[in-house]
C-alpha cells in the first residue's frame, strides 16, 4: 500500500503502474492530484467525482499527443467506488506560471513563441460538434452561438456583485453572437501558465486537460489573455501564426469570447472585490459600438488583427 492513499486510490496506482516503493511526493490541496515517485520513475495520479471529466481529459490527452504535442501519457484509468482516476506520466520541469517568474524576458518570449506554435498544433486537431469533450461522441450543441450559452448557468446570483444594468449589456453580447457555424476545433479550456510545463530542452508542454472540449480556438486565446493579461501574449500569437485559418471575424470574435471568459471567472471572485464590475465594464464598453451594429453587418469582415485586440485589452486589465 502506498502510504499518504487511500487504500483503493493506492490499489488503482499498483494495478496500473505496477507495484513499487511509491512515494507521494506532493498532493495538492484538494487531494486531487497526487505527485508520486519510485526512484526516477514518477507518474501522476489524478482522481474525479465526475467519470465525464475524467473521460474528457483522457481523450483531450490522447487527442493532443495524436496531433503531436507534448503533453502526460495515460498510462491507466480506472474506478474506484465513486471515484474515477487516472494515471499520467510526469512532465517534468517548471509551470510556465514559476518560470515567468525568475527567467528573463527574452527566455519567457522564447518559450512562449514555441507554445504559440504548439497550441496551433492543438487547434489543428478537429472534431464533429461543440461543447465538452465526450469520447467517441458528437457534443450536441450546432453552433458557436450555443457553444458560449454555458456561462450563462452560472450567473444567477451576480446581480449582488455586479450591477444589473452591466449583466444585461454583457449577456446581450454573448447572446448577439454570430451564428455561422465555424469549423470547431480541440480546445484545451483552462489554457494559462499554471497549465503549461518548460522541459529542461526548453520545448513546452500541456497539461490538465479536464477542461478540453470542442469549440472555438479563440477561447484559448482570450481565456489565457483574462487569466494572465500580462504574459508574453505578443508572442503567444508570433508563435500562434496567423489568424486566417481560425475563421471569419476573428478580432470580433476574441472579444466575444473574452466576455464569455470574464463571465466564467466572475463566479470565482469575491463579490466585494471591485474587479468583478471593473473588468466586465470594460470589456462590455470595448464591445459596446460593435453590439448595435452587429445584426445589420453579420458578414462584416473584421480585421484580423487579434494581437490589437490583446494588447489594448491587457493594458486595459494592468491599470
Amino acid at each position: 500500500m502506498i502510504l499518504g492513499l487511500e487504500p483503493e486510490l493506492s490499489a488503482a496506482v499498483e494495478q496500473i503502474a505496477g507495484r513499487r516503493q511509491w512515494v507521494v511526493e506532493a498532493p495538492t490541496v484538494s487531494r486531487r492530484l497526487f505527485e508520486l515517485s519510485a526512484g526516477d520513475r514518477r507518474c501522476y495520479l489524478k482522481v474525479y467525482s465526475d467519470a465525464d471529466a475524467m473521460a474528457a481529459e483522457g481523450e483531450g490527452l490522447r487527442l493532443a499527443r495524436a496531433a503531436g504535442l507534448l503533453v502526460p501519457d495515460v498510462l491507466g484509468q480506472a474506478t474506484t467506488g465513486p471515484r474515477s482516476v487516472l494515471v499520467l506520466s510526469a512532465l517534468l520541469g517548471p509551470s510556465l506560471e514559476e518560470f515567468l517568474l525568475v527567467e528573463s524576458r527574452a527566455a519567457v518570449d522564447a518559450v512562449v513563441v514555441e507554445l504559440g506554435a504548439q497550441l496551433r498544433l492543438l487547434h489543428a486537431s478537429t472534431k464533429s460538434g461543440w461543447g465538452p469533450l465526450r469520447p467517441n461522441a458528437a457534443q450536441g450543441t450546432p453552433t458557436w452561438s450555443d457553444f458560449l450559452r454555458p456561462p450563462r448557468e452560472v450567473l444567477e446570483d451576480l446581480e449582488l456583485s455586479v450591477p444589473a444594468g452591466l449583466l444585461a449589456r454583457a449577456l446581450e453580447a454573448v447572446d448577439d453572437a454570430d451564428t455561422t457555424t465555424h469549423e470547431s476545433a480541440l480546445v484545451h479550456g483552462d489554457f494559462r501558465p499554471a497549465n503549461v510545463v518548460v522541459l529542461p530542452s526548453g520545448s513546452v508542454g500541456l497539461v490538465d486537460f479536464e477542461h478540453a472540449m470542442i469549440g472555438d480556438p479563440l477561447w484559448d486565446l482570450a481565456w489565457w489573455q483574462s487569466c494572465e493579461p500580462g504574459a508574453s501574449l505578443a508572442s503567444l500569437l508570433k508563435g500562434y501564426g496567423p489568424m486566417s485559418s481560425v475563421g471569419s471575424s476573428p478580432a470580433r470574435r476574441f472579444r466575444i469570447n473574452r466576455i464569455a471568459c470574464e463571465l466564467s471567472l466572475l463566479s470565482g471572485i469575491e463579490r466585494d472585490d471591485p474587479r468583478s464590475a471593473d473588468r466586465l465594464e470594460f470589456l462590455v464598453s470595448e464591445l459596446s459600438d460593435d453590439v448595435a451594429g452587429w445584426r445589420a453587418c453579420a458578414d462584416k469582415d473584421y480585421s484580423n488583427d487579434v494581437t490589437a485586440s490583446v494588447s489594448q485589452s491587457g493594458r486595459e486589465d494592468q491599470r
